[in-house]
């Protein structure tokens, strides 16, 4: 029994759906890396570093708002399908409190599991009908999460990544210029702290996300434990390489630096848009187009597929692209 939701076919014949998502419910590290990017911004803020705190605050406010956007529309898409239950009052209420304080992604884990739960019980029941039911509404949620994570990740992190190192990179420049250094130990330690937990909260997201759609499907095996270690390192390498680049040109070069970002957004919107037109993850065209300039702008970092179909092409000419960016800022550093 196949259906496809938000561009992913999966079978509801998974015999272990229900207990792999045990496991699932532990790979989100949203709230901690909000915390540092919050205390971070506490720090540039009482140290009169408006520049770096305006930018801090810019990209955990911003990015916030838009997964937030994303996952309360999903929930009111889910509300008009026929198919799906009506959801309380009382649960909408927690709903909106979990969005305001940017918890959407534990809600959605929290739902998985319970669903997971439930499709267990019903199958030592007997009741496969009601089993099949769970497990699809479980793979709905663990989907969702996980491409809501990594939209999170995509936006939220990867930047922060960037403003932090540009910043500890300025102070070590300082520094070898034998000019005043104006952060201490512990302040470098939270900033060093914040660029590798970034790093690997986007290459995790990346993997997880991948586990999952290969989870949902019918048609392809299981990401194994050692193809899940490879690719999270493939993830991370290729991560790190891009933010180090990134944030090399743009202590040298802020204007050139933001030219290349601003060029490569709208490059890679424009090419989402043209060549991944009428993706499954949007109910109408003015949300397409809000999704697809979200996802170019992640693009500066990492290359997802919004959807269904063939990625080798793709992934090459991303690459490409990176390699030729990311090779022109070490040579001009």
């Amino acid at each position: 029994m196949e259906d496809e939701f938000r561009g992913v076919r999966f079978s509801l014949n998974h015999g272990s759906g229900q207990i792999d998502i045990l496991t699932d419910c532990r790979k989100d590290d949203g709230v901690k890396d909000l915390y540092l990017y919050c205390w971070l911004a506490y720090i540039y803020y009482s140290d009169d570093k408006n520049t770096f705190f305006t930018l801090t605050l810019f990209f955990i406010l911003v990015p916030a708002l838009i997964s937030s956007a994303f996952s309360m529309r999903w929930y009111l898409q889910d509300e008009d399908e026929p198919t799906m239950k009506r959801q309380p009052l009382w649960k909408w209420g927690i709903r909106v409190v979990m969005l305001v304080l940017q918890l959407a992604p534990l809600l959605r884990y929290y739902d998985t599991l319970a669903y997971g739960i439930c499709s267990h019980v019903h199958k030592k029941r007997g009741n496969l009908l009601n089993q099949q039911r769970y497990l699809r509404l479980m793979l709905d949620e663990e989907t969702n999460a996980s491409l809501l994570r990594l939209l999170s990740c995509f936006l939220m992190s990867a930047p922060q990544a960037i403003i932090q190192l540009v910043f500890v990179l300025s102070q070590y420049t300082k520094a070898s210029n034998n000019l005043t250094v104006t952060t201490g130990p512990v302040n470098f330690g939270y900033q060093s702290l914040t660029v590798v937990c970034s790093i690997v909260s986007v290459s995790w997201a990346l993997t997880i996300y991948h586990r999952t759609i290969r989870l949902a499907r019918d048609d392809k095996e299981k990401l194994s434990t050692v193809s899940a270690i490879l690719m999270f390192s493939w993830n991370l390498f290729s991560c790190t390489s891009r933010v180090i680049a990134l944030s090399l040109l743009a202590v040298l070069y802020p204007a050139w630096f933001f030219t290349i970002c601003v060029a490569h957004w709208f490059i890679m919107s424009l090419w989402i848009d043209i060549v991944h037109h009428q993706s499954a993850i949007c109910a109408s065209r003015c949300e397409e187009i809000i999704f697809n300039v979200a996802l170019g702008l992640a693009y500066i970092i990492a290359y997802i597929s919004p959807k269904d179909g063939p990625t080798r092409y793709s992934y090459l000419a991303y690459y490409l692209v990176c390699f030729i960016e990311n090779t022109a800022a070490l040579v001009v550093w």
